[in-house]
């Protein structure tokens, strides 16, 4: 069994000028809700229960957000997977 911490920072531009292929009357289409800066940290293990067999499960909340414009909110969320590898 294998532990995991990881500590993420994105940060995204604004999207300056207009593209005339964005055109839609909702918020995804106005170009300043667009880019930001987050940061998540997450902790996880993970179980290898057989060669090239593994599941894990994580968590990841974000620590800090600053988006621009009208986005959503990230929240904490817990990933779980199974990796099966085929040879």
């Amino acid at each position: 069994m294998v532990s995991s911490f990881r500590l993420r920072t994105e940060h995204q531009d604004a999207i300056h000028g207009i593209d005339s292929n964005i055109y839609a009357p909702g918020s995804d289409a106005q170009t300043a809700n667009y880019g930001g800066k987050i940061t998540e940290a997450s902790v996880g293990v993970n179980y290898m229960y057989a060669p090239a067999k593994n599941i894990s499960i994580e968590y990841i909340t974000p620590l800090s957000q600053d988006r621009n414009g009208y986005q959503a909110n990230k929240e904490s969320v817990i990933a779980i997977s199974w990796r099966n590898a085929f040879f």
